[in-house]
């Protein structure tokens, strides 16, 4: 009786030996899994943001400039209303591509986004108000609301190198 309960004992221990040792193969299997699950999310998320940059790049760069250039020339009220019309439709096409600002700041407004970009770009406050048809009181009030939804009121952080790293960063 004795040897055939030490060969159940036996019989338990090999199994639970086996049973441990499948668990730690099994744990590190997992481990394994989640690293490359990890590193493909962070290729997934560099992929992306250099989508995203290079989309920012090509109408700031491309773009933007053609846009501006136009809107200096002598266009009648309806030839500014359609280049108008065109420059919003690009402006909520790069939004939907991914907006640093709109995802770090979704409570800023479409207008605000638009004076932003147009900042990042390095124009002036009369420019700007040029541009969009508004006062330069406007274009300060809007520059101040920019600021503090950004948090940089009652500092020396200048508006547009902000801006610009939060684009060059790609959030």
């Amino acid at each position: 009786m004795k040897f055939e309960e030490l060969d159940i004992n036996s019989y338990f221990l090999d199994k639970d030996k086996s049973i441990k040792k499948l668990h730690t193969q099994n744990q590190v299997k997992t481990e394994i899994i989640e690293d490359q699950m990890q590193q493909l999310d962070n290729l997934l998320k560099d992929q992306e943001k250099y989508f995203e940059k290079n989309v920012y790049q090509n109408i700031d760069g491309i773009i933007k400039p053609y846009i501006k250039l136009l809107k200096l020339t002598g266009l009648t009220k309806d030839q500014r209303k359609y280049l108008q019309q065109i420059e919003d439709t690009i402006d909520h096409i790069a939004q939907s591509v991914g907006n640093p600002l709109q995802v770090h700041f979704p409570e800023m407004t479409i207008k605000e986004m638009q004076i932003a970009e147009m900042i990042k770009n390095n124009l002036t406050s009369k420019e700007i108000s040029n541009l969009l048809n508004l006062s330069d009181l406007t274009i300060f009030e809007y520059r101040k609301k920019i600021r503090k939804k950004l948090g940089l009121t009652n500092t020396s952080h200048n508006l547009r190198l902000f801006l610009e790293k939060l684009w060059q960063n790609g959030y």
